[in-house]
């Protein structure tokens, strides 16, 4: 089967935020920006471009597509009217969610990757950004229609270094989840398919309570306890696309509410309890 292939990254300063896909279908190739302001509703903006302007290099990284140019130094270019010049760094570890023997056994699991570093400056929109969270993502799935999985992405969390990702997919009727977690100067990669059964367990993944989408997941590794609980008005998600039967519903202005604890030896540690506001990347892919 052939492939649906995306680089994508995002930054956000809590009042105004970026997402930009670059992404390769087997019949076309799409450049993406999804626009977020406190004052208005989140914008999607799509632009196709010719396979024969794609090009990508082989450690992945370093892509082209028509006009934009996106790699770990930053991203350049135009799409419409959208000047992009922003430059950044990926020096924050990284993380492979899913060994890619399991996506080629299911190809609508993704083969998802991320890498963590910071914008240090530029401008998407005309709006400034300097000094921020930046993730860098890419992920190859075949059956996309088929797919269905969220994401919890946090950072910037009051008064401590916090950050952490959340990837999982719906297999088999279940949430087969993965994480990359920083705390304290120390990084837990729990990304091994059989741990994550008896690891995380999902109470809620982006469904609609009142006025919100939720988002709460429990962790229990060896090293860290983590309880994670992500919340975001409906109407700040952006409808990046439809697959099939499902949407993929997007924001940048997630709250999250974290808490916290070290394993292991110390069986008194404590457990710290962190907040982020309205500067999280939360997604959900279902169906409406």
């Amino acid at each position: 089967m052939e492939l649906n292939s995306f680089w994508y990254i995002y930054a956000t300063n809590g009042s105004d935020g970026f997402l930009l896909d670059l992404i390769k279908r087997p019949s076309e190739a799409v450049a993406r920006l999804a626009l977020y302001s406190s004052d208005r509703p989140p914008t999607v903006l799509r632009e196709k471009v010719a396979l024969d302007q794609f090009a990508v290099d082989s450690g992945s990284l370093n892509v082209k597509l028509g006009p934009l140019q996106l790699g770990p130094n930053g991203c350049r270019g135009k799409l419409g009217q959208i000047d992009l010049d922003l430059v950044s760094t990926l020096d924050n570890g990284s993380i492979t969610f899913l060994p890619r023997w399991l996506h080629r056994l299911l190809s609508y699991v993704p083969y998802f990757s991320s890498h963590y570093g910071t914008l240090l400056e530029g401008k998407c929109q005309q709006t400034p950004y300097k000094n921020l969270p930046l993730v860098y993502s890419t992920y190859e799935v075949g059956d996309i229609a088929r797919s269905r999985w969220f994401i919890i992405s946090a950072s910037q969390f009051e008064g401590s270094d916090l950050s952490f990702e959340i990837s999982a997919s719906r297999i088999a009727g279940i949430w087969g989840a993965s994480a990359y977690i920083r705390w304290q100067d120390q990084e837990y990669k729990l990304n091994s398919p059989i741990a994550s059964l008896f690891t995380f367990r999902t109470r809620s993944a982006g469904e609609i309570a009142g006025q919100e989408r939720v988002f709460d997941v429990s962790i229990r590794s060896p090293q860290i306890r983590m309880d994670v609980r992500a919340t975001a008005p409906v109407s700040d998600f952006a409808v990046l696309e439809k697959e099939g039967q499902t949407e993929i519903h997007t924001t940048l202005f997630g709250d999250c509410e974290a808490e916290v604890t070290l394993r292991g030896t110390n069986a008194n540690a404590p457990t710290n309890r962190y907040q982020a506001k309205r500067t999280c990347l939360l997604e959900v892919k279902n169906e409406p």
